[in-house]
Formats: structure tokens, C-alpha cells, sequence
């Protein structure tokens, strides 16, 4: 939290210094008009010193919980958790991905989310009043406003409502055809008279995917296939090999090479660490210095 609070009182800094008073408005470049918008955009630093840390220590909260949360497997539901629980990646999210068992999945969606969403109900509802006034500091109405000006758009809203009007009659169909799909699989299990799938009958912890569930619902399923996964793993490719051949790929392009980038002695995460819980969420870094950049999947 002392080295959060150091970069934020150095931005704040700078801010006043060069960016508070500065006016998109005034700059007829696009591109630096933008960069302006974007630097007058102090983000939590704009909080005072008290604030500031209570939403850096609620934020690094959420994220432990959610990072290192574990759960029992559904055969062995009071199972010793330290040595023989589940963790969300990739324990968790393959039985979702995997399992037809209704009990199990329902079992697993609902333990993962006792042990995560509910601790951090309380704080969550602080970080939500935090979020706002840190919008309000940054001169937004609230946080859903600051979020939604960084796509640019004043009609944002109202583009996203006709793109739905567009595709909901394709949709609708979609969704009706892989429930009834979904009731030959689970029977009685599903329940089906309000017309809406439960989430965790869809092959993923969010219900943002369902290609999991494809085998289900496949309306051609003798259909020729291609599992890209399988050819990798035959072709002997690790996550490592992976990266070569795509920095290899984009050097024949005439780019610059990106092998510090997945370069693990430099500190590189590209594989799930077994000696400590890790944050396995994709993500780069950019160590400001013109020659460090990692990457954490």
C-alpha cells in the first residue's frame, strides 16, 4: 500500500503540474486532443490520503480473495482444503468446462461463489461508494459514467441498444434451440418454465462462453472437426513454444522481436507457478523503461 501511495502522490503531482488545466477542446490534433482527454484523468489518486488507501486496501482484499480462493471437490466435499482443494484456474473452470454431472456443476458454481462473492459482500459495497467518488473527483457524475467515456462515444448507450435490436431476433432463437438442447441432457434437473438457461449448465464459471458446451448442442455433431488444442499438444507445443512461433510469425512481418516479453529468467509468468498461489489472469506489463515488458497468464 506505501509504494501505491508513493505512485499516486508522484501522478498527482504531475497532474497539477501539466495536465489540470489543460482543455481537449483547445487542441485541433485528434490524436494529442485525445491524450489530453486521457491525462486529465487523475483516476484514484485524485482521492485524499485517507481514501486513497481505504480503496488500495479493499481492491488488494478483493483480489487475494478471489485469486486464492479454494473449494472442496463435489466427491469429497469436506475434503482437507490446503492440500486438496480446488482453485478457479484450472481445477474449477475444467470441471465446468467438463462435467455433465447437474449436482457437480451446481455444487461447484454455487461453493466457488460462497467462498469469494459473499466475503467480500461488505467490501465490495464501500468499494462501490469509493469508485463514485473517485469519479466525482475526476469530474463524472459516477463511476458508470467514467467507465463508459473511455469508449469515446456520446451515444454510447443508445449504440449499444440498436447493436441489440440487431442480432436479439438471432439470439432468441439461439438461446430457445440450446435450451431445449439442454433439457434432453439434465431431464427433470432443469427447470425450463421461465425460459432462461442457469448459469452453470453453460461450461464456464460466467456463462460469457459456451463453446464448452458445444458437444451438447452441436446440430451437426458427425460433422468433420478440428480440435486445435489436440494438434498442438501432438505437435509437441508448450506454452513457451507457442510464443516463439508467434514472435517468429510477427519478425517475418518486419516487426521487432517481443522475446523479452515471454522471457521467464526476466521475470515472465507464463505458466501457472506450483510453489504459490498466482493471479492467473493475462495481463502486460510495462516497466517504463524502454526495455522490460512481461507477460502473466
Amino acid at each position: 500500500i506505501s509504494a501505491t501511495l508513493e505512485a499516486a502522490k508522484f501522478d498527482k503531482e504531475y497532474w497539477e503540474r501539466y495536465f489540470r488545466d489543460l482543455e481537449p477542446s483547445n487542441y485541433k490534433n485528434v490524436n494529442v486532443k485525445r491524450q489530453v482527454m486521457m491525462l486529465k484523468e487523475l483516476g484514484k489518486a485524485a482521492l485524499d490520503e485517507e481514501k486513497f488507501i481505504e480503496l488500495s486496501t479493499i481492491e488488494s482484499y478483493m483480489i487475494h480473495i478471489y485469486s486464492t480462493a479454494k473449494i472442496c471437490p463435489f466427491s469429497k466435499k469436506n475434503c482437507y482444503l490446503k492440500a486438496e482443494g480446488l482453485s478457479l484456474n484450472p481445477d474449477i473452470e475444467a470441471i465446468m468446462a467438463s462435467s455433465t454431472n447437474y449436482d457437480e456443476l451446481l455444487f461447484t458454481w454455487q461453493t466457488w461463489r460462497d467462498v469469494t462473492g459473499r466475503k467480500m459482500k461488505d467490501q465490495y459495497e464501500t468499494y462501490v461508494k469509493l469508485s463514485n467518488e473517485v469519479a466525482k473527483a475526476n469530474n463524472f457524475s459516477d463511476k458508470g459514467a467514467m467507465w463508459r467515456n473511455k469508449f469515446e462515444s456520446s451515444t454510447f448507450e443508445s449504440d449499444l441498444d440498436k447493436l441489440w435490436e440487431e442480432v436479439e431476433p438471432l439470439y432468441d432463437e439461439l438461446h430457445k434451440y440450446v435450451l431445449n438442447k439442454l433439457k434432453l441432457q439434465y431431464g427433470d434437473r432443469l427447470d425450463v418454465e421461465d425460459g432462461l438457461i442457469p448459469a452453470h449448465v453453460l461450461g464456464n464459471m460466467w456463462a460469457q462462453s459456451w463453446i464448452n458446451i458445444k458437444h451438447l448442442v452441436e446440430p451437426f455433431p458427425n460433422a468433420p472437426q478440428v480440435n486445435v488444442t489436440q494438434a498442438l499438444k501432438v505437435n509437441g507445443y508448450t506454452p513457451l513454444k507457442m510464443f516463439q512461433t508467434a514472435d517468429e510469425f510477427y519478425q517475418s512481418l518486419g516487426l521487432d522481436p517481443t522475446n523479452m516479453s515471454y522471457n521467464v529468467t526476466a521475470g515472465a509468468v507464463i505458466e501457472k507457478p506450483t510453489n504459490r498461489d498466482a493471479i492467473c489472469h493475462a495481463s502486460a506489463w510495462d516497466f517504463h523503461n524502454g526495455q522490460d515488458f512481461r507477460l502473466v497468464l
